[in-house]
């Protein structure tokens, strides 16, 4: 990352692999930030993270066509070594915004939740849907906080909160299960293909 290409790396020829096009989505999300009602810090960061994408990923198709077409046996990486020099704050600075924005949106999907659960159960009580839902918004957060590559360091202190939420949706998924009996297939079914969601979005 400090000294860049040298040409003797063992799996330069695999170069770079190539970018979506999500023209489609930015504009999406431009229009998104546009329209009421006005979310100030949110949309100034999809903002932020839309340009930070914008300034990486023409570098990123630079390289990539100029790995795969091997130009660098030619003029020595002399470019390969130009091109990483801009890429990598740029890369730094796509990094930066993407977690900004991942964090900020945790904050407003875990609102969202709240509201959707406080719907259901002022419609419906603590119906099945309301259970399942519980459980699978607990796991969500319990997920959510587990190690990744980005972040190896778990917050032990919010990351049992999240525990404990959940153990206390289990139980009240069992309670309800004691219950209401003949209700139980369909809400396993339910939290079955929930949790079936959770481990591919997890992956």
């Amino acid at each position: 990352m400090k000294k860049g290409p040298t040409g003797k790396e063992r799996y330069i020829s695999y170069g770079l692999y190539s970018l979506y096009d999500v023209t489609g989505e930015i504009r999406k999300a431009e229009e998104a930030a546009a329209r009421e009602p006005k979310l100030p810090e949110i949309d100034a960061a999809m903002l932020a993270y839309i340009k930070a994408y914008q300034q990486l990923a023409p570098l990123i198709t630079r390289a990539e066509r100029y790995y795969d077409r091997k130009d660098y046996r030619d003029d020595n990486l002399a470019e390969g070594k130009a091109l990483h020099e801009q890429m990598v704050p740029a890369a730094k600075a796509f990094l930066e915004q993407r977690a900004r924005v991942d964090a900020m949106m945790r904050v407003y999907k875990t609102a969202l939740d709240a509201q959707e659960l406080a719907a259901i159960e002022q419609r419906e009580g603590k119906s099945v849907r309301w259970v399942v839902r519980n459980v699978m918004i607990n796991a969500r957060s319990v997920i959510d906080l587990m190690p990744t590559n980005e972040k190896p360091i778990v917050d032990l202190k919010a990351f049992d909160a999240a525990v404990a939420g959940y153990a206390r949706a289990i139980r009240e998924m069992a309670d309800f299960k004691d219950r209401n009996p003949g209700k139980s297939l369909f809400m396993d079914s339910q939290a079955s293909s929930w949790l079936g969601k959770l481990r591919d979005f997890s992956e």
